[in-house]
């Protein structure tokens, strides 16, 4: 089968700079929305064994959140932050897998699961919790994103955290996530976006890799910069599919192996973000085989 390579390296368009300017009174009600969910998790921290009301919680919080998707991507995201809409792209991912887990516990009227089999659920559910209450953290603390700092960061630190973020929902699919960057690469860059980029590519790979894969990131330093490598041995991608998915005029996706839904937003802002912060991304897919993202960030 043939490899498909697909290189974004648009120059930002006037329209595009112009969509990095968050909407203040649009970003403050959304300030207003997330503190709201927050409320709504924080009682159920390290006590998710309380299926019914945690189910009916996140419940109210996926319909606040699915709604709020749907505006940000019928208005083409023009009325807030390009960070702040894949945060929440990445907060209803969390709380759809927390969700999903307690509507088993709460059915399983026949105990067909055992103790064992439960604490790991509940676990899910409560990394899950944890997970979106420090996406809101995020949210909230860089509202305004003009005093985002840009930090000194350890590469091969930032890929450990994005990776504990990820290891229950993957563990649960016995897929390992591996860590292969250098040590002592460090990089000055924007830490909340380069993570929801991060996120979003290792959400996908997720979705894509079937049990028992693997997820590998790695680097490596060149005359261009630093290149961030995100290796899956999921099902891969035709050259059409990649086409369509670094198309930023058009949102992209399909449904993963274990039926997950998505809307594509989350590719197309990161790619966007990518953008913002200097960088560039390669795709190599093979159907059947895998995909890798490179990722190359300037120095």
């Amino acid at each position: 089968m043939e490899k498909s390579l697909i290189e974004s390296n648009t120059i930002l368009s006037t329209e595009s700079k112009q969509n990095i300017e968050s909407n203040k009174t649009n970003d403050k009600i959304l300030l207003e929305m997330v503190q709201g969910i927050k409320t709504k998790l924080e009682p159920f921290i390290d006590k998710s064994d309380n299926f019914i009301n945690i189910e009916k919680s996140i419940d109210e919080c996926l319909d606040i959140l699915n709604e709020k998707i749907l505006e940000i991507k019928s208005k083409e995201n023009d009325k807030i932050s390009n960070l702040l809409a894949i945060t929440i792209h990445d907060i209803r991912n969390f709380l759809g897998q927390a969700i999903g887990f307690a509507k088993i516990l709460k059915d399983d009227d026949d105990d067909i699961f055992d103790e064992e089999e439960k604490i790991k659920f509940i676990n899910i559910i409560n990394t899950a919790i944890l997970s979106s209450i420090e996406l809101i953290d995020s949210i909230i603390n860089n509202l305004d994103l003009s005093k985002i700092e840009i930090l000194d960061l350890n590469l091969k630190n930032e890929a450990d955290n994005i990776i504990e973020s990820y290891i229950t929902i993957a563990s649960n699919k016995d897929i390992k996530l591996i860590n292969n960057v250098a040590e002592g690469i460090n990089i000055k860059v924007n830490k909340s976006s380069l993570h929801a980029i991060l996120r979003n590519l290792y959400s996908n790979a997720l979705k894509f890799t079937p049990e028992s894969g693997n997820i590998t990131i790695s680097s490596k330093q060149n005359n261009l910069g630093i290149e961030l490598t995100i290796e899956d041995t999921g099902v891969g991608m035709s050259e059409d599919e990649i086409k369509k998915l670094v198309n930023p005029k058009h949102s992209f996706s399909k449904i993963g192996l274990n039926n997950e839904q998505g809307s594509g937003i989350g590719m197309k802002i990161s790619l966007e973000m990518l953008e913002n912060i200097g960088g560039k991304i390669k795709i190599e897919s093979e159907v059947g085989v895998g995909s890798k993202f490179i990722i190359t960030l300037p120095k």
